[in-house]
């Protein structure tokens, strides 16, 4: 099937997508050149520009710690859903306020799981009052 004004078939489209996403631009233009797909790293980048992020979903339970930009000089805060093992959020420093404010903005955390830091402590006690959180 090919949409009225397309260059291509959706399943190309989907086929192209579905690389760009995998591997990149210029990796994914490598890769399908050898089977028989040239196309241009620019098109596989447009390709993910154009589409569609899937709505994710806030999990129940979260693990929280920090992570050295410059070490020793500029620390950031990391998410991560323990369901997936996946980080999910990225946070520019390490206080109370920042998490907050990021537990605001995502609703529906149950548990939260994090290092030793009272700075973590405080700001998902200050907005997760039933959240499970171990203590220090």
């Amino acid at each position: 099937m090919v949409a009225v004004s397309a260059q291509r078939t959706v399943r190309l489209t989907e086929l192209l997508h579905a690389f760009s996403l995998a591997l990149s631009g210029e990796a994914g233009s490598r890769l399908l050149a050898n089977v028989g797909v040239p196309t241009s790293a620019d098109t596989l980048l447009r390709l993910v520009k154009r589409s569609q992020l899937a709505a994710m979903e806030t999990p129940k339970a979260l693990g929280v710690d920090d992570f050295a930009l410059r070490r020793g000089q500029t620390y950031g805060t990391i998410i991560v859903d323990l369901s997936t093992h996946r980080p999910i959020g990225l946070l520019t420093d390490r206080t109370a306020e920042t998490l907050s404010q990021w537990l605001v903005e995502h609703p529906g955390i149950e548990c939260i799981s994090r290092d030793r830091s009272g700075e973590y402590m405080r700001g998902a006690r200050s907005v997760l009052a039933k959240a499970i959180l171990p203590a220090s």
